[in-house]
């Protein structure tokens, strides 16, 4: 939680902020399929050699998503939260698919 109060939105040059930018295409493609990923296969798309290293680019995609939400005057769901952790057995919750399936309908403007 910290993470998310200290990642900047997207918008800058700093590492997490590139990265981040490249991790939305793969979070909106695990969105449309009702998918979750976990750290460790993101890591792995963005060539990240540490999965640890997401929590600031998914700080700053949440960041984004929360600023747009505020712009829009509407929610829009976290899609950062697609990402889960495979060692902990984290189940991603019926909540989680109804997020996703309203992340659908947002992408689809």
């Amino acid at each position: 939680m910290e993470t998310a109060l200290i990642a900047e939105p997207l918008t800058g040059n700093k590492l997490y902020q590139q990265r981040a930018r490249l991790a939305i295409p793969v979070l909106i493609r695990q969105a449309q399929a009702e998918q979750p990923i976990t750290y460790e296969d993101l890591a792995r798309e963005l060539e990240i050699p540490n999965p640890r290293n997401l929590n600031y680019v998914l700080g700053s995609i949440g960041n984004a998503l929360n600023n747009l939400a505020e712009v829009w005057e509407e929610k829009i769901p976290p899609l950062q939260c697609l990402v889960v952790n495979k060692v902990s057995g984290l189940k991603w919750t019926p909540e989680s698919r109804q997020k996703s399936t309203e992340f659908k309908l947002h992408i689809q403007r």
